[in-house]
């Protein structure tokens, strides 16, 4: 996955002076080293250039990928299911054009501050998927991020001093989906590229 924009990307800063140094990086580096392996099953199809009724289901996986000579994830290997982690199953997604999409997924993404780890919990999420000439799809993920949940689990890193106050206000601020009854946003819009590359998924017995 490359590039954080839209709300979320002003905090990053803000993160980063607090120990998540480098989100973008680390997300990838999660992925590459087998820590964050998101496993997406495509269900349903009958042609992959057009398909007007398809299902998506996430899975966590195991195993330590193998890097081509690019810095990339290999093509082609095969990764456990991780039975510890839930899946996420979804219907209603389409193909058109050998492009996929799906709406109103959510999905979770780990982010290390300091010693602990906080999920970035997109909600309402999309997905859009296009498979290109070599196998791998390319596309976009976007969601929002709880700014009660966000701030809930910044606020109780007991290392981050005098931002650990500031940290809700600096979030409200920044918020910009879903207003409540009073008006006032309550989610942060997050949207990020990304790469996915086939696989093979094995089930645990």
């Amino acid at each position: 996955t490359t590039g954080i924009d839209n709300a979320f990307a002003a905090l990053v800063p803000v993160l980063e002076s607090i120990g998540a140094a480098a989100v973008e990086g680390l997300i990838t580096d999660a992925i590459n080293s087998g820590e964050l392996l998101i496993l997406a099953e495509i269900q349903r199809v009958d042609d992959v250039e057009n398909d007007s009724c398809v299902d998506l289901e996430l899975h966590r996986g195991e195993g330590l990928p193998l890097m081509g000579t690019d810095g990339n994830i290999q093509m082609d290997q095969t990764f456990l299911v991780d039975p510890s982690r839930p899946s996420t199953f979804a219907e209603g997604g389409q193909i058109a054009h050998r492009t996929f999409e799906i709406q109103d997924i959510t999905i979770s993404l780990p982010v290390q501050i300091l010693d602990e780890f906080i999920e970035l919990d997109l909600e309402g999420a999309s997905l859009q998927l296009r498979w290109l000439d070599n196998g791998e799809a390319v596309g976009r993920l976007a969601g929002g991020v709880s700014v009660s949940s966000l701030a809930g689990q910044i606020g109780a890193i007991s290392d981050i001093g005098s931002l650990q106050d500031a940290v809700p206000a600096l979030l409200e601020g920044a918020a910009d989906l879903w207003p409540d009854e009073n008006g006032s946003c309550t989610h942060l819009s997050v949207g990020m590229d990304v790469t996915a590359r086939p696989a093979f998924l094995l089930y645990p017995e």
